[in-house]
């Protein structure tokens, strides 16, 4: 979007009482890549009343040139309105209506974002907090659960995939993947003393996290054939280990070492006795 677009947007918005805030997504280096081929915009509008959200479309929307909307109203985890735009010069808008009170919520895994208009200085409030929660959440017993929790979740994975049994296993990695972009958010986290996140859905992962853990994390993904199925698995393994003895060491945590290298240890075992190809 035009940044002269963007400034009549932001001077409308200052102009009306119910529009408390107002955030723009910035894209990731990745998708800045894309931009030729769309233009992808996300704004953020926090409200006092969201009811008469539908006042304020025509501020980003131009019907006119509108190929494909669509406009849904979430209830849970509180309520707001999505639109989704799609245009006929290739661009892409996607607006988020709530109310002010639930904007915290809303952006805490958002970390690359633009504040366009805050008149109720939320956003230094917000960044406080969430930097906050994530600080207070955190402590040794819980870190060191998770782990043995994420080292059974990966023999399960082993276990399904030397049964050929390979769409469950897929299924059963996705909850390791989840647990290791928490223990990234964590090493991120600390990393930079709380002060950025990774996104939501790791969206952020690439700008902050060290070139040698992001390459190795792009290899979990690798999941097509039994091989690279087990390559992904002992990727992943090495990874959390890397990155939780890090976290471990700086905060002064427990790690479960034993568990780590038990659990691999049997991991390999089925590697070898079910999972290994012979020519």
């Amino acid at each position: 979007m035009q940044t002269d677009k963007i400034q009549d947007i932001k001077q409308r918005a200052l102009k009306i009482d119910n529009l408390r805030a107002l955030y723009k997504v910035e894209n990731t280096p990745d998708v800045a890549l894309s931009r030729n081929f769309l233009d992808d915009v996300f704004f953020i509008c926090a409200l006092e009343k969201i009811e008469s959200y539908y006042l304020l479309l025509d501020m980003f929307i131009n019907e006119k040139n509108m190929i494909l909307k669509q406009e849904r109203y979430n209830e849970s985890p509180f309520p707001f309105y999505e639109i989704k735009s799609i245009f006929n010069n290739r661009n892409k808008i996607k607006i988020v209506f709530l109310e002010t009170i639930h904007l915290e919520d809303y952006v805490k895994n958002i970390s690359n974002y633009s504040v366009l208009v805050d008149k109720d200085k939320l956003a230094k409030k917000i960044n406080l907090e969430v930097a906050s929660n994530i600080k207070n959440e955190l402590n040794s017993e819980e870190f060191y659960q998770e782990g043995v929790s994420f080292f059974i979740n990966l023999i399960e994975v082993g276990v399904a995939v030397s049964k050929k049994n390979i769409v469950y296993a897929n299924y059963l990695f996705d909850q390791t993947k989840a647990q290791m972009l928490e223990l990234t958010r964590i090493y991120i986290g600390q990393k930079y003393d709380f002060n950025v996140g990774v996104g939501k859905f790791g969206e952020n992962v690439k700008q902050y996290l060290d070139k040698e853990f992001y390459e190795a994390y792009l290899r979990i993904f690798n999941t097509y054939n039994d091989e690279k199925f087990w390559t992904s698995i002992f990727t992943l393994g090495g990874l959390y280990r890397k990155l939780g003895l890090e976290i471990a060491r700086k905060m002064d945590f427990s790690y479960p070492k034993k568990e780590d290298v038990d659990s691999m240890s049997y991991l390999k075992f089925l590697y070898d006795n079910f999972g290994r190809r012979i020519d």
